[in-house]
């Protein structure tokens, strides 16, 4: 309930100040003052797990056998992985590797380094959302 309450609190503040961004930190401040301390560190806590889900790792060249071993350790320690090799047919090992871990990966075929056009779309379609 207070997280709601924190959100509306917020949103209020931002639309009554014209959405000035001095004026909502000044509110965002004086906010975060009146939390408790156990609220805050909630808050925190759920920040740091948003960060985490949102994050991924790319990895170029993921279908050797240097990629392969590094997609698999990443993602058995919760990172999710984007594996992105030059070859169309994607290994069964390699696509194994990055749905190993908690937080599956995706496997992008016939991606080349050299090819500039194809490296900013796989960038725009797998990008962070941060």
């Amino acid at each position: 309930m207070r997280r709601m309450v924190v959100n509306t609190t917020v949103r209020r503040a931002a639309l009554s100040h014209g959405g000035g961004v001095r004026a909502l930190s000044s509110d965002l401040s004086e906010l975060l003052r009146e939390m408790s301390n156990q609220d805050l560190d909630m808050r925190l806590e759920a920040i740091k797990a948003e960060k985490k889900r949102r994050q991924a790792t790319l990895i170029i060249g993921a279908a050797g056998a240097v990629g392969k071993r590094l997609c698999h350790a990443l993602s058995q320690r919760g990172h999710r992985v984007i594996a992105s090799d030059r070859m169309e047919n994607i290994p069964g090992t390699l696509k194994d590797a990055v749905s190993d871990g908690e937080r599956p990966g995706v496997c992008v075929g016939g991606i080349d380094v050299t090819d500039s056009e194809a490296l900013r779309a796989l960038f725009h379609e797998h990008a962070d959302e941060n």
